[in-house]
């Protein structure tokens, strides 16, 4: 499932953002060089991406079409357009959170079927349960673990004293497993309603992809669903995980099945 995964939500992005078809494969990866650990391979990854959307946006000034990035160029608020720096910053971020985690979250998905085959046994005999136990997968085994925030004001929570300008690391994964919201929190429930994870964050923060990875993530897991049987992981090949300052993933989650 490495092309489905690894191409969709990549394509999805390219093409919304007006990346040509034949810069995706490199764009690609740029996107997977770019999240790891601040290495010297990361760092000239995210200097590259920089580079080819300060060219594209060039690009799409003199040229502009039906795409994203023309959009921002001429987007204002009370008059004020988007600096060059934050349009290219902007186009980065889109590519890379819009590409990565929706790929992580498909894998993850998989990975939460493999050790639950009950679980997988129930979404195939009925579909409608698929975005219920997306949702499940989201807090059970999310792809992003932390949210990196600065501290606005000073402020104590729980007796611990945050300063202004103080980082603070908030831990989803543990959030999600908080057993005075979620009933039993260690178990992965296709059917846990409610389901108050924070994955996709909260109030003014929630994730402005979020309805784009949930569409994206319904529409491949229930394709792969409802046309495959029998499916199960290749054990005798080893995954490979992805581990990130934010995340968590699977470089690749062999399988194999049979059409229905």
């Amino acid at each position: 499932m490495g092309f489905l995964r690894y191409f969709l939500p990549l394509i999805v992005i390219a093409e919304m953002l007006g990346v040509p078809v034949s810069d995706h494969h490199y764009l690609r990866e740029l996107s997977d060089a770019s999240i790891a650990v601040v290495t010297p391979a990361a760092m000239k990854a995210r200097y590259e991406m920089w580079d080819y959307f300060t060219n594209l946006a060039q690009q799409r000034q003199k040229l502009p079409g039906k795409n994203l990035i023309s959009s921002l160029i001429v987007a204002h608020v009370d008059g004020r357009y988007l600096t060059n720096t934050e349009l290219v910053s902007l186009c980065c971020l889109l590519l890379t959170a819009g590409n990565e985690t929706t790929k992580s979250w498909i894998g993850n998905a998989m990975a939460c079927f493999d050790q639950h085959p009950d679980a997988l046994a129930q979404v195939q005999a009925q579909p409608d349960l698929i975005p219920m136990a997306l949702e499940e997968v989201l807090r059970y085994l999310p792809p992003i673990k932390i949210f990196p925030r600065v501290a606005a004001v000073d402020t104590v929570i729980d007796r611990q004293e945050i300063k202004a300008g103080q980082w603070v690391i908030p831990h989803i994964d543990a959030a999600n497993r908080d057993e005075t919201q979620f009933p039993d929190p260690e178990t992965f429930d296709i059917r846990r309603t409610p389901n108050r994870h924070l994955t996709f964050g909260h109030g003014i923060h929630f994730c402005l992809g979020a309805p784009l990875a949930r569409l994206e993530t319904k529409i491949a897991l229930t394709v792969m669903l409802t046309r495959l049987c029998e499916i199960e992981r290749v054990h005798s090949i080893a995954l490979e995980t992805i581990v990130t300052p934010l995340g968590y993933g699977f470089k690749n989650f062999p399988i194999r099945f049979k059409r229905k």
